[in-house]
């Protein structure tokens, strides 16, 4: 283990959450831990590196894994470090298959995605690139999902309207970022995304409220998160579970 993996492991522990990213890494952490089991299937979508894949083949390690990553060099990475154990799709995900452009932003690729968004810096050092996309339903039908993390930089709401098929059939848990900076580029909105997912028999959860087992939110609640940048992470969870 890194260095730095156990400094966060220790910070963890001590729920000394210096960084809201932080934060959000050990409640993702737990929600996993306490959702999945051993043969549990799960998607990552927006892998980039593959940490959270980590923690899935951790708590999963019999499982089926998918890890989408449209990024050429991060998806060979992907190959190179997991293997066999997860099968990598080299292809952004949406609500349409064929080709689209893609924003690498090359001084912060986390921020990386099919349209530009809010950066960090004014003078964001951009290659767009042309890559493979793809929806959920047509990439995955073999395997009941038990989970799914999104990670898109915006594109969230393309991603789940393009897995209708497979949200409806296996109800799987939910974890996504979904915030002001990035998904309104989309034409997302939080009435939009309320919209999709309480169509589908969802609830809504902020971390910390899905982990403490409190009340899911509200409508308003999740739009109150969005225009102020108070969430930009949350977990969908089927009231038929």
């Amino acid at each position: 283990m890194m260095v730095k993996d156990w400094a966060r492991k220790i910070l963890w522990t001590l729920h000394l959450d210096v960084t809201r990213n932080l934060r959000y890494d050990r409640l993702t952490w737990k929600v996993m831990q306490a959702h999945l089991k051993p043969h549990s299937n799960v998607i990552d979508v927006g892998c980039h590196k593959g940490e959270v894949l980590e923690w899935i083949l951790k708590f999963s390690p019999k499982g089926k894994h998918w890890a989408f990553e449209p990024l050429p060099h991060l998806a060979q990475h992907l190959r190179d470090q997991f293997g066999s154990r997860v099968q990598v799709v080299e292809a952004a995900l949406s609500d349409q298959s064929g080709k689209t452009k893609f924003q690498f932003v090359k001084d912060s690729p986390a921020y990386s995605g099919i349209l530009r968004r809010e950066y960090t810096t004014d003078t964001p050092n951009i290659e767009e690139l042309e890559v493979a996309m793809s929806t959920l339903d047509a990439q995955i039908n073999e395997a009941k999902i038990d989970l799914i993390k999104i990670d898109v930089e915006g594109g969230e709401w393309g991603v789940l309207a393009g897995g209708a098929q497979l949200i409806a059939r296996d109800h799987p848990l939910i974890i996504f970022e979904f915030g002001k900076g990035a998904s309104e580029y989309y034409g997302t909105t939080p009435e939009k995304m309320w919209t999709l997912l309480s169509d589908w028999g969802y609830e809504v959860y902020d971390l910390h409220s899905y982990v403490h087992r409190q009340q899911a939110l509200t409508e308003a609640a999740l739009s109150l998160a969005f225009s102020t940048g108070g969430e930009y992470y949350f977990v969908a969870a089927s009231r038929q579970k």
